[in-house]
């Protein structure tokens, strides 16, 4: 087929729309254009325009991607599925999803650090409900566990200390109620946050030494 018009995309900046035989086939941005080549009488065989075509979607699931991730970090599972529902296909998405982690912008290492992080700061949650969140979003346990291992080495408070903070302000509205409703409520926030029965347990004799006098 041949390439018989290239022309800009009016509204859309450094997108221009290729004709084939004097029929619309399909837009490319400038970028795509100036990669493959492509230019007016050339003469294109079904293989080199799926080709093409692939370059095109391959950059648009990478705009896609960074766009994604200037809001947050993500997993690479986040990513594949952003990606998938979008409707590119797998070798796009695997292509796509490897250049951004070879020049270091997509790693479930780096996004569990960062995850562990948010999960520590404000009303901070537990290993177990960290954990279970980071497997939710497709990273592996293996990395998981390096991360909290890692993350356990270096932090400045210690979990009963986190679990601590995570109830704080609640603990004003447990402390006029009978000790079993009390225990029961504030266990129960703390099992939601993720925090260990053993963490939990430590949390209830500080309450009750501090505001029972006991």
């Amino acid at each position: 087929m041949k390439v018989t018009l290239i022309k800009p995309v009016k509204k859309k900046k450094k997108r221009s729309s290729v004709y084939l035989d004097g029929r619309f086939a399909f837009s490319l941005s400038d970028k795509v254009i100036s990669k493959t080549g492509i230019r007016e009488g050339n003469i294109l065989d079904k293989e080199e325009i799926e080709n093409i075509i692939k370059k095109e979607e391959k950059k648009k699931a990478l705009g896609y991607a960074l766009l994604l991730l200037t809001y947050r970090p993500r997993s690479i599972s986040e990513i594949y599925s952003k990606l998938e529902g979008k409707g590119y296909d797998g070798d796009i998405i695997r292509k796509a999803t490897e250049k951004l982690k070879s020049e270091g912008k997509l790693g479930d290492r780096d996004f569990s650090r960062w995850w562990i992080r948010q999960r520590r700061s404000g009303r901070p949650k537990g290993d177990i409900a960290i954990k279970a969140e980071l497997k939710s979003k497709g990273v592996k346990e293996k990395i998981i566990d390096e991360a909290l291992c890692e993350a356990n080495e270096n932090r400045s408070e210690d979990e009963l200390e986190l679990a601590w903070r995570a109830c704080r302000t609640r603990l004003d509205g447990y402390r006029g109620l009978p000790r079993t409703v009390a225990a029961r409520r504030l266990g129960a926030l703390l099992k939601r946050r993720g925090f260990s029965f053993e963490v939990i347990n430590k949390v209830l004799d500080k309450f009750f030494n501090r505001y029972y006098g006991e």
